[in-house]
């Protein structure tokens, strides 16, 4: 049975939340800030959830200048290798950052980048003639095990890994990112430009990232945010490519009252959920131009709520009636809506057309309506405004026939 999650780490995901999707955080009424800083400093997280929680703590402001210190040391080792022609790409650290809403949320403790498998030995030799001090990853003799992914090495105070691959146990991509790094693409984050590989093959690096940690049993919430963070910006990538012009936003909004709405669905059974304004289209629209609603749907819904059955029927015996130009049938349409009277709404409708009958059915039979008044009207009151407080009945006159005189020359 999994165990429940304690009010620090609800906060903590709360927090995270928030800062990287922009939702509103529902943080435990009895959160203790600093216990969600100790926790989130093991995960590396802090610099996360940072600008939104009320807690400070020393390590970010050191943890933003180490992130800048190592982008200059990054840099350098990129225009190394590429004056060498040695092609390369940063896995995980800025990698993962691009997709970040801002790149220095995502820490960084060192530098992962990889070469082709033939290169590898010419770039050992380069680093190592370049001040690149040896840190792990050889035997006692200097020679590379098999079985090793990198090598590791230092330089001011930055840990670099050089990679020949990056596959985990059971989980293979060699042969497809060594072809990749020939079609890398270069990401500018923070001024510098970071060679990465394609969005598709960096995302199986961050895949693999987790197989291996889940592996060696030690899966932190940095590799799972890495993939989240992927994803979210893959599936807005993907929804822009098919014609979406809404912000990212929009999208957490729509998610959220996705959310909501599958919550919804666990507590009522899996019963379908149907918003009142589409039920609402349905008055004026025929159902197959209404696209939030199923046939079988409209059928199950009429059938739950005989009277919403009733009032779609005599809302559009009217609409047809309106149209017909056949009068003569409002007087029984009337006869009919008088007895339903589980819509107190529509009695007053009802009423309302008793009142004015003789109006209503000129409006039916005949194409004139007041249009043409109530649109001269609003004229002379739109020119009257202009000049509030300081017209005159003459000079209101002369502007009007002024107005009309303009527009008869003008056509």
């Amino acid at each position: 049975m999994a165990a429940e999650l304690s009010t620090t780490q609800i906060a903590l995901l709360e927090a995270i939340k928030a800062s990287l999707f922009g939702t509103d955080p529902n943080y435990p009424t009895d959160t203790d800030w600093t216990e969600v800083v100790k926790e989130a400093k093991p995960q590396t997280v802090l610099g996360i959830i940072s600008p939104i929680i009320p807690v400070k703590d020393v390590s970010v402001e050191m943890g933003k200048a180490t992130y800048m210190r190592l982008l200059f040391e990054q840099d350098k080792l990129i225009k190394l290798l590429d004056a060498n022609d040695i092609p390369c790409v940063i896995l995980k650290g800025s990698a993962a950052a691009q997709y970040y809403p801002k790149p220095h949320l995502r820490a960084m403790g060192d530098v992962d980048f990889l070469v082709p498998k033939d290169m590898f030995e010419t770039a050992i030799m380069l680093l190592e003639s370049k001040g690149y001090e040896y840190h792990h990853g050889k035997t006692k003799d200097g020679k590379i095990p098999e079985d090793v992914r990198h090598i590791g090495y230092v330089k001011n105070g930055i840990e670099f890994e050089l990679h020949h691959h990056f596959s985990s146990y059971g989980f293979n991509i060699d042969d497809i990112i060594e072809l990749a790094i020939y079609k890398k693409e270069y990401r500018n984050i923070d001024g510098y430009n970071i060679p990465v590989l394609p969005d598709f093959e960096n995302g199986l690096v961050l895949l693999g990232h987790i197989n291996q940690h889940l592996i060696s049993q030690n899966l932190g919430l940095r590799q799972i945010i890495d993939w989240s963070i992927y994803i979210h910006t893959e599936i807005y990538e993907f929804i822009k490519s098919k014609g979406y012009i809404g912000s990212v936003a929009a999208i957490r909004m729509f998610m959220q009252k996705e959310r909501a709405h599958a919550k919804r669905l666990g507590l009522h059974g899996g019963k379908d959920y149907i918003h009142r304004i589409t039920l609402s289209q349905l008055v004026y629209r025929n159902l197959e131009d209404v696209k939030l609603i199923t046939q079988d749907q409209y059928e199950a819904l009429l059938k739950q709520y005989p009277e919403l059955a009733a009032l779609y029927g005599i809302l559009r015996d009217f609409h047809r009636i309106v149209f017909s130009k056949k009068a003569e049938d409002l007087e029984h349409w009337i006869e009919q809506a008088s007895h339903l009277d589980a819509v107190p709404e529509l009695k007053s409708f009802v009423d309302g057309l008793k009142h004015d009958i003789f109006a209503i059915k000129n409006a039916i039979m005949f194409d004139y309506n007041n249009g043409l008044a109530e649109g001269s009207v609003t004229k002379i009151k739109l020119i009257k405004r202009i000049m509030y407080g300081r017209n005159s009945f003459a000079l209101l006159k002369a502007k009007v026939l002024m107005h009309e005189l303009l527009y008869a020359n003008s056509n």
